[in-house]
């Protein structure tokens, strides 16, 4: 800082300070949209990104089986708005995974909340006597208003009921069903 009056002469000069500014406003959340199953050994995260603009990773955590949650993986500098997120270290046959994702700035400062969790549907079955019984584990991250069940049929997936009860979460597949 230096002092002046109308003489350049008188002028008087303080001393020096380094500093190195923070922040610490902390980012908000990103937009969880959905986790879908896309095979026995994938689990697919879709996500939209934080509104913050210094964002720079984002934290997803994930519980298996109702466990507590812990950090599965750090995306750093991701590109878009809308994310995808593959985890492909799981065993969707045997296990329902939840998961939830954290936004962190450049300054590592965390999101003021987490992301709404969202566990994927985790599929079951039982055959039985000219019919087969599926149950599943329900979806949870939005308001549902049911469950359509699709059955692979000619090399194509058709529409066979709809589960129009979101707490309902089982579907008796009968005798017709099975000629082909």
């Amino acid at each position: 800082v230096c002092s002046s009056d109308l003489f350049p002469s008188h002028d008087s000069f303080s001393d020096t300070i380094q500093l190195v500014p923070f922040d610490t406003i902390k980012p908000n959340a990103p937009i969880f949209s959905y986790a879908t199953v896309t095979s026995d050994k994938r689990i697919s995260l879709f996500f939209k990104s934080s509104t913050s603009t210094d964002v720079k990773f984002y934290d997803i955590y994930r519980s298996s089986n109702g466990g507590s949650f812990s950090l599965l993986q750090t995306l750093t500098y991701p590109v878009g708005t809308n994310l995808v997120y593959l985890d492909t270290t799981v065993d969707a046959l045997q296990n329902q995974y939840c998961y939830y994702i954290i936004a962190r700035d450049s300054c590592f400062n965390l999101s003021s909340i987490p992301s709404n969790t969202h566990c994927a549907i985790q599929l079951r079955g039982k055959a039985g006597n000219n019919r087969a019984l599926l149950f599943w584990h329900p979806y949870k991250g939005v308001n549902l208003t049911g469950y359509n069940v699709y059955k692979w049929i000619n090399n194509a997936f058709t529409y066979r009921y709809a589960v129009n009860n979101v707490t309902d979460t089982f579907f008796w597949d009968s005798t017709d069903a099975f000629v082909s």
